[in-house]
């Protein structure tokens, strides 16, 4: 970003343990910077519904900041439960007149057959997700008909146990996330879906067991390897 100085954290990539990798990869690197620009470093435990989660916080002689992964405990718990809920999200961003895919979401109350029906009224492609889940869990794209669509609803909500949905059309284009502290976007960055490339000398396996190697030395990425799907 313009007026932004780019300070790498190239140096975590040798340092990083791998029982760090993945979500934790976050708590260790905040955690690690904070310490290394002086400031005061400590974990604890927090349980949470007969669980113990670990938490960890940053302080200087004037102030202590408690973190959940890179989560700062200032982050209102209002703002937070609304971004746990993408019923929730999308009715606050239609609220600010932020454009959103044409969908809408369903309760445990709604029978299969109401949303199949309101899923005709749309445009296909459709796409199916539960209300609360992260992670791209239970997520089904490019549906382009009403059986595609009939089979993964039941999927969700029967095998999957997921009652709460929405159901929405599907949109491409590209997939950015900023980063904010404050009320200020201090940073950017586009995810691309994994993918190889075709170089003419590998095969499609090889090219993946390259991809795969390389994603090691990014640690949110390497518990999450490239698999062959044969049909």
């Amino acid at each position: 970003m313009k007026g932004i100085e780019d300070k790498s954290l190239d140096q975590l990539i040798e340092i990083v343990p791998e029982s760090a990798y993945g979500a934790n990869a976050t708590m260790f690197s905040v955690a690690l910077e904070g310490w290394k620009r002086g400031l005061k470093l400590k974990f604890f435990k927090k349980y949470i519904k007969n669980r113990v989660k670990i938490r960890y916080s940053l302080s200087n002689e004037e102030r202590e900041i408690k973190f959940q992964l890179s989560l700062a405990e200032f982050v209102p718990k209002e703002t937070r439960n609304i971004t746990r809920s993408k019923k929730n999200t999308k009715d606050y961003l239609l609220k600010a007149d932020i454009p959103t895919p044409q969908g809408r979401s369903f309760s445990g109350e709604n029978e299969d057959d109401e949303i199949i029906n309101y899923a005709k009224t749309l445009e296909y492609p459709l796409v199916i997700k539960p209300v609360s889940a992260s992670l791209g869990i239970g997520v089904t794209t490019n549906i382009y008909d009403e059986e595609t669509f009939s089979e993964n609803l039941k999927h969700l909500r029967g095998n999957k146990g997921y009652k709460e949905i929405i159901v929405e059309q599907q949109v491409t284009g590209e997939d950015t996330r900023l980063f904010v502290v404050g009320d200020q976007v201090v940073s950017a960055f586009k995810r691309i879906a994994a993918n190889v490339i075709g170089d003419g000398k590998h095969t499609i396996k090889e090219l993946i067991e390259l991809k795969n190697s390389n994603r090691k030395k990014t640690h949110m990425l390497a518990v999450l390897k490239l698999k062959l799907m044969l049909r």
